[in-house]
């Protein structure tokens, strides 16, 4: 290869560097904007459901299902027991019944799958670049997947359609614990579904000419259904059958609701099992604290991304001009870890400082401190002679 080659590309390599770091800086500012909205919305979310699960815990009371009393009304009252139904759920397509809260039907075929996996291959020049590389293997999916996007479709073809019968999901419409009926925010959280556990009859004359027969609580279209090869289709059936609950929410007459608290919030907890009011209340501030650490820890590295997307260019400038601006690549990581760890204090505090301004307030004085730092930093990285690296 000639100098001239060799110069235009390294030319080249370098613009299109330039260039890929120049358009992450507006994708880095979006993201950085993002995570703030997310952080400041996440701190009251979290006060707001603390407050109300206090408000709650001094205010409910332990109820029995087994009748309504009025003196209740309208109060927030804890009350276990069996959650039943008398509504028997059909699939008309496959003649499927049983008394449950809620019935799916399941189908799915057998396909290939593609994964890819990115790693770093160093070159015989000395630089790096990400390889992908694809692996196959066989799954059960109830979505199409399409194959003709594979990186290597021969030999990894998918049917070009899924079945005639569709997935479907069935619900009682009256769900009773004792002399109480659920209203769907209640109902929605009773998920609990488990294998059928009835045999099923013969598939209907459509499903029977397209190859389908009964398996235990199935059906199956295949050779074997031990050993299933692509295209093969099962449909599975599942249910909700009665189950043991506990509840606290809003009594209005004989049905329970959501309940409103003074503060703004909303309390319509659902447990499985017979669980005391004092032990849902428990679990409900341990998830309220898991959840606002995860969104938390979420938005600093959102901001951390962020930051440095949008300190690319300098990153480039830095590897263009190495005289001028040395140590700048590594300065850039730092400044964007500073200005995230910064950031993330500024905004929780001030979220906080409406809330629980003894807490809020000391979080928001260490966070500007930080910023004054990170100025006084940036300031004396411009002073003539300087140098980070």
């Amino acid at each position: 290869m000639s100098k001239e080659s060799v110069a235009s590309a390294i030319a080249g390599s370098c613009i299109g560097r330039f260039c890929a770091l120049f358009l992450g800086m507006p994708v880095g500012w979006v993201l950085s904007i993002a995570a703030v909205v997310v952080l400041f919305s996440n701190e009251g979310r979290a006060v707001k459901t603390d407050r109300a699960l206090r408000e709650g815990m001094a205010k409910v009371v332990s109820i029995t299902a087994d009748q309504v009393n009025p003196a209740t009304a309208g109060e927030l009252v804890h009350v276990q027991g069996l959650v039943s139904t008398e509504e028997t759920l059909h699939d008309p397509l496959f003649g499927v019944s049983i008394r449950a809260l809620r019935l799916r039907r399941l189908v799915e075929t057998y396909q290939w799958r593609q994964r890819s996996e990115r790693h770093q291959q160093q070159t015989a020049g000395g630089q790096c670049k990400t390889v992908t590389t694809y692996r196959y293997d066989q799954t059960w999916s109830a979505k199409l997947i399409d194959s003709s996007h594979f990186q290597e479709p021969f030999g990894h073809e998918n049917p070009k359609s899924l079945p005639p019968f569709p997935s479907h999901d069935w619900e009682a419409k009256d769900f009773r614990l004792g002399q109480f009926t659920l209203q769907a925010g209640l109902r929605e959280q009773v998920r609990s579904f488990a294998p059928l556990g009835i045999r099923v009859g013969e598939p209907p004359p459509s499903a029977r000419q397209a190859g389908f027969r009964a398996l235990d609580a199935s059906f199956y279209q295949g050779a074997d259904p031990r050993w299933p090869q692509i295209g093969d289709v099962r449909i599975v059936y599942e249910s909700v059958p009665p189950t043991d609950v506990s509840i606290i929410a809003a009594q209005d007459g004989n049905v329970l609701g959501a309940y409103r608290t003074e503060s703004g919030g909303k309390l319509e907890m659902l447990e499985p099992g017979r669980q005391s009011a004092a032990e849902m209340f428990r679990e409900a501030h341990f998830w309220n604290r898991v959840k606002t650490w995860l969104y938390r820890v979420g938005g600093f590295f959102a901001l951390l991304i962020g930051y440095r997307l949008a300190l690319g260019p300098l990153t480039a400038l830095a590897n263009l001009l190495p005289g001028l601006l040395a140590g700048l690549t590594l300065a850039t990581g730092f400044l964007a870890f500073l200005l995230a760890v910064a950031v993330t204090l500024v905004t929780t505090s001030i979220a906080w400082v409406a809330y629980r301004p003894n807490i809020g307030l000391p979080m928001l004085t260490a966070g500007i401190l930080l910023a004054i730092l990170i100025g006084w930093w940036c300031r004396r990285e411009r002073e003539p002679g300087s140098s980070t690296g």
